[in-house]
């Protein structure tokens, strides 16, 4: 028997993408998640999977949003963030490193 696992990316992102991932599990549509650990409000959204048993969760790789959780350098920017996304796509400012 062949089982359709379906995933719902970005949990933490917002609240209303926290809701919205919970209600599609809620109603059977969703079988996992993967969070985003970088995300301002992190513990507040892991908080809302507490009981939640049968959903998968998973990690999000970020690198593009937020701010790293190690003391690594190579993908901040000069505030300490992560470098955004167009940074990559255009070109990586390599005084930064």
């Amino acid at each position: 028997m062949k089982k359709l696992i379906i995933n719902a990316d970005d949990f933490g992102l917002t609240h209303g993408c926290n809701q919205g991932i919970l209600e599609g599990h809620k109603k059977g549509l969703i079988s996992s998640t993967t969070v985003m650990m970088t995300c301002p409000d992190i513990e507040k959204s892991l908080a809302l999977l507490e009981g939640v048993d049968d959903l998968g969760i998973g990690v999000h790789l970020c690198i593009t949003s937020g701010h790293p959780l190690t003391a690594g350098q190579s993908f901040r920017d000069r505030d300490g963030s992560f470098r955004k996304r167009n940074t990559y796509l255009h070109g990586i400012d390599c005084d930064i490193f």
